[in-house]
């Protein structure tokens, strides 16, 4: 487990590391509304990203918060990733 502070530096950090000329992409697949509500959302689904030709995938879940005050009117609340096995299969964008 990380501490809030300590994740949320070091995603900013990464923010802006990739550039129009790098070979990284990222995307997801397989959403799926588990739950909604008036206020929250729970959904799960696959990251996929591609970085020097080489694929790895994870499987994420994610709770959502309904806020007018977050992008798209949803605030992350929480989230759990889970790294899918190399054998997992290739996949296209």
């Amino acid at each position: 487990m990380h501490r809030r502070d300590a994740l949320l530096a070091a995603i900013r950090a990464c923010h802006g590391q990739y550039g129009p000329g790098d070979d990284f992409d990222i995307w997801t697949r397989n959403v799926d509304v588990r739950h909604a509500e008036s206020a929250l959302v729970l959904v799960m689904y696959e990251e996929w990203q591609r970085q020097d030709g080489e694929e790895r995938g994870r499987r994420s879940t994610a709770q959502l918060a309904i806020d007018a005050r977050g992008p798209n009117g949803l605030l992350w609340r929480h989230v759990h990733e889970t790294w899918m096995p190399p054998e997992s299969g290739k996949t296209s964008t």
